[in-house]
């Protein structure tokens, strides 16, 4: 299990992603402040990113 830690270092390397389309992160422990790290990083990547049924209820699907 990651947490909204984790959730940073990932988004943080997604930035450079070229390969990875899909990340499924369901039943972590992120919250919202983990979300929002996807949120900024995924905003220029093309990676459909999952967080359905983590802590704090945070459900988003990013999607390009």
């Amino acid at each position: 299990e990651i947490g909204d830690n984790g959730a940073r270092d990932l988004a943080l390397a997604l930035r450079n992603n070229k390969t990875l389309t899909t990340l499924d992160l369901t039943r972590n422990k992120i919250g919202i402040p983990g979300a929002e790290y996807f949120f900024e990083s995924l905003q220029s990547s093309p990676v459909k990113v999952s967080l359905a049924e983590n802590r704090d209820s945070c459900h988003l699907v990013a999607e390009p």
